[in-house]
């Protein structure tokens, strides 16, 4: 399938290849080295393994998704978007931990650890850092998935949101024009 997704030429025969590979490699290798392995080589595998019995439920999907070949741009969108919201409440959940912990240990020196006002002022903290971190992985994202076309991409986005703001006719002809 790697070999075929090097040698393909359409974009969109491409695309669904991609989708064949990732779906597969995602929900094989994980079965395959934490359940299979162990249990040929002799070993009874631990318990937590054999829930990656559920990620091959991901190689049919992706076929699924392989086959509807004029969608695949929407569920590669929504797919990213899930990625990033799941990053980004992995992140903030992180950091409103790390700030309760912190705090606890250098302000309240070992006493009650339930303090409100700290678990107030790490929520606001969150609060105000959550859309610039969502933003700094929407884009890191970005730029992974679309390597050498991000400039291009973010050009042309910046270009798009120029055209919709502008009502008055002439000004937005001068701005097609000019860019």
């Amino acid at each position: 399938m790697i070999r075929a997704l090097k040698r393909g030429r359409s974009v969109t025969a491409r695309r669904q290849l991609r989708w064949i590979v990732w779906g597969t490699a995602l929900g094989a290798i994980p079965f395959v080295l934490g359940y299979v392995l162990p249990f040929t080589l002799g070993f009874t595998p631990s318990s937590p393994f054999e829930f990656t019995a559920v990620l091959l439920g991901l190689v049919p999907l992706a076929f699924a998704s392989a086959i509807i070949r004029y969608r695949l741009m929407d569920v590669e969108v929504i797919i990213k978007r899930a990625l990033v919201s799941a990053a980004a409440i992995a992140a903030i959940a992180a950091i409103y931990a790390i700030l309760l912990r912190v705090a606890g240990r250098f302000f309240l020196h070992g006493q009650d650890q339930q303090n409100p006002i700290i678990a107030l002022l790490a929520t606001i903290v969150v609060v105000l850092l959550s859309s610039p971190l969502k933003n700094a992985i929407q884009t890191a994202l970005d730029r992974v998935y679309y390597r050498d076309r991000y400039d291009y991409r973010r050009a042309l986005v910046g270009f798009a949101r120029d055209l919709n703001s502008d009502l008055d006719l002439l000004r937005l002809s001068e701005r097609l024009v000019r860019a």
